[in-house]
């Protein structure tokens, strides 16, 4: 043991320089009797695979919290992940489950870990991957997707039948609101394709909506929207739906979660452009998920490319 680490444990004091080597932390965290000295040095501890040890083999309560908590300074999947399979206490193997991305891992821990309460983690955190999303975006997002003129029914309220399967993606941004409807029904494959109305119809719409119009304004806007085509139906022979499904399903979009349920430091942004995924494919609860990335394949702008298999 070092000569730091002994005058560290003996004071219970903070007398760690900012570049203290590794080893020397870890030492100090497991062996001091001061746990000021524990947390400070763990607070200065850096490496990931290290604090996932400490972790794994810590039954502190205090320094689970530091390393696991909801900004504790674990934050690398692969060593969450050996955490949350591998630690002795079930505490810190639920905490390492509640920060988890990785939902093959999930579905295993949820089914075979020997503690009820880690099951139960791993149980509520596959529910953000289903259903609708416990998020601030969900309200705001779908006023906008409801309003757009399609005439579908909302998905997560559809009935689809087992073994069928509707997936509609949105993609919204400064520009219009587009989307993306694709299904699979008896086996067989049909696509649309949406937009917002235009930026000065979608005024126009607002203050419809307002009621702040005339009768010659209602008149206008209403002869419009009769002349706006707003969906159109993808040509069959034109898309090889099965291979575009094979892509986007290798892809994970039937595994998306939220990016509400994902680290900062795994959302990426895309100059403002969000995608909205939902799935329904017959089961007990609708699959919605917020994406700030570009999660799928894209080729083109679908509005000019409405019959390319890849444009989503």
């Amino acid at each position: 043991m070092s000569l730091l680490a002994l005058v560290t444990m003996a004071m219970g004091s903070s007398l760690l320089a900012e570049d203290e080597d590794q080893a020397i932390l870890v030492d100090t965290v497991k062996n001091a009797k001061g746990m000021i000295a524990r947390l400070e040095a763990l607070g200065r501890l850096k490496d990931q695979a290290l604090l996932a040890d400490i972790a794994k083999n810590d039954n502190h309560a205090y320094v689970h919290d530091r390393i696991l908590g909801r900004h504790g300074y674990l934050k690398d999947q692969a060593c969450l992940a050996d955490v949350a399979k591998n630690a002795k206490g079930s505490d810190a193997r639920r905490m390492a489950v509640e920060k988890l991305c990785d939902y093959a891992l999930l579905v295993d821990i949820a089914k075979h870990d020997e503690s009820e309460e880690v099951r139960k983690a791993a149980t509520e955190r596959l529910r953000s991957w289903h259903g609708i999303p416990n998020a601030s975006w969900v309200s705001s997002y779908f006023g906008e997707i409801d309003a757009v003129n399609t005439g579908w029914m909302p998905l997560r309220e559809a009935g689809i039948p087992a073994g069928d399967i509707e997936v509609r993606v949105w993609i919204r941004g400064q520009a219009p609101m587009e989307g993306l409807r694709f299904c699979r029904n008896d086996g067989e494959w049909t696509g649309f394709y949406t937009h917002e109305d235009d930026g000065e119809l979608l005024i126009m719409r607002r203050r419809y909506e307002r009621n702040e119009m005339n009768v010659f304004e209602k008149a206008s806007y209403e002869e419009r929207r009769q002349a706006l085509k707003p969906v159109y139906e993808l040509t069959p022979k034109t898309m090889d739906w099965t291979n575009l499904w094979d892509k986007v399903e290798a892809l994970g979009i039937l595994t998306l979660p939220d990016s509400s349920v994902l680290p900062p430091s795994e959302i990426k942004f895309l100059k403002g452009v969000s995608y909205v995924v939902e799935i329904n494919d017959g089961g007990a609860l609708p699959h919605v998920s917020l994406s700030q990335a570009r999660v799928l394949p894209m080729a083109g702008d679908a509005k000019d490319n409405k019959n390319h298999p890849d444009t989503l």
